[in-house]
């Protein structure tokens, strides 16, 4: 029973928030407390009594995972679960204790669970890939909060509260010159007036020398990495720009080689299939391959009836291309060495004469015929617009056609038919 839930990414997603949460909550409320005792005994109970079963539950939890992890292995995705008792059990047993019971100011322990739940929350970031990027910056702005929030908690404890002023405004006047100090923006207006003031400003100036590098830096790191292929797109027209200044490129051409990138920028993102895919072991290849071309492959009537794993070992051989407004694919009288499938686009079928004979859009596919037969192409085709095509190579094809001998005679009596009709080529 317990092996199921724990294996329900759901529960275990919804588990960690909820800690992740009330650890946060406590980050702020517990500062607080500490410097203006505002609140009561409700306050001590919830934290004492139902803080601490839910700490415990996490402890045991993370133990139960930690052992099962051991007994199936281990991925990345669960490396909190391996370092455990190494690095991250201490801190949730100091957070778990119920300190405050003992000792009013021992209630810092609490904070001590922040350590383990941003480890969590990086791990995250890395498996939801998706938003990366936002989830680093939710916890960049979440750190500068909390310590902001930290520091004038104990600007408030250093300077005191002003009696003309109820709590929310001089927790305000304390978040004021915790930000303006921490930011290294200093407006001089909230100045420390005695050896302790000044001792505790000089601290949090440095402190702040250290956000401030943090927040400049982790900035940095986001921006940059935020849109590979729009800093892909830059370069290549920096390429451009460059063969243009030393080499003569008519401004037709020039403009055609802007499109393509500009197409290739907003359509496919610079994305490289063939070179993400070679990073891959097969098997996962395999998988990735399929997925990326399963709808392709799907509505292509050759494939209908084809068992998945002829479909699979097909995928690894379906290369991406791009045809430009006005480009052949090919001409009548080339060599026939590939076929090709329409991703997105329409293309003219030509005949030698250059009289259109069918037009051909997303989904359909064309020069079938040169994977049985030896001869060179009897029609051209024309791209109408910007294209995308997967290509199939002849000799890609007999590999992997070899060991399906069914499937070749009907894909085969298929191509004669088609080529009866005179469709294509």
């Amino acid at each position: 029973m317990l092996h199921s839930i724990f294996r329900n990414t759901y529960f275990v997603s919804a588990w960690n928030i909820l800690i992740g949460t009330i650890t946060i909550i406590l980050s702020i409320l517990v500062p607080i407390e500490l410097a203006a005792h505002i609140w009561g005994v409700e306050f001590h109970l919830w934290d004492s009594a139902l803080v601490t079963i839910l700490y415990v539950l996490d402890i045991l939890f993370s133990i139960y995972k930690a052992r099962t992890k051991e007994e199936i292995g281990l991925t990345e995705s669960n490396l909190y679960f391996q370092r455990y008792f190494r690095y991250w059990f201490i801190f949730d047993l100091l957070a778990a204790l119920p300190f405050g019971l003992i000792n009013h100011t021992w209630r810092f322990f609490r904070l001590l669970k922040l350590i383990p739940v941003f480890y969590k929350m990086r791990l995250a970031r890395l498996r939801i890939l998706r938003f990366s990027s936002q989830l680093q910056l939710f916890n960049i702005i979440l750190i500068l909060f909390l310590v902001a929030h930290w520091i004038a908690c104990g600007w408030l404890v250093v300077r005191g509260f002003d009696a003309n002023l109820d709590l929310k405004n001089n927790y305000v006047n304390a978040l004021y010159w915790s930000v303006t100090t921490v930011t290294t923006v200093g407006y001089g207006d909230v100045t420390p007036v005695n050896m302790i003031e000044k001792i505790y400003s000089m601290v949090t100036m440095l402190v702040g020398l250290g956000i401030f590098g943090f927040f400049i830096g982790s900035i940095s790191s986001i921006l940059s990495k935020k849109d590979p292929a729009r800093e892909h797109y830059y370069d290549n027209l920096e390429e451009l720009s460059q063969i243009v200044r030393y080499r003569s490129l008519s401004p037709s051409l020039q403009k055609r080689i802007h499109d393509y990138y500009t197409y290739k920028w907003q359509k496919r993102l610079g994305f490289d299939e063939e070179h993400f895919l070679q990073g891959l072991p097969s098997g996962l290849k395999m998988q990735v391959a399929l997925y990326l071309k399963k709808d392709v492959i799907e509505s292509i009537p050759l494939f209908k009836d084809a068992p998945q794993s002829f479909i699979e070992s097909i995928s690894l051989h379906l290369q991406p291309m791009v045809c430009t407004p006005g480009d052949y694919v090919f001409k009548a009288g080339d060599d026939a060495e590939e076929m090709y499938f329409i991703i997105q686009g329409n293309v003219s079928v030509l005949s030698p004469s250059k009289k259109e004979i069918a037009a051909l859009s997303d989904g359909d596919f064309f020069g079938e015929i040169s994977l049985f037969k030896e001869r060179t192409r009897t029609a051209s085709i024309q791209a109408k617009g910007y294209c995308d095509l997967y290509r199939l190579s002849k000799r890609s094809y007999k590999r992997v056609i070899s060991r399906y001998p069914g499937i070749a005679k009907q894909i085969e009596k298929e191509a004669e038919l088609r080529e009866e009709r005179n469709r294509f080529e």
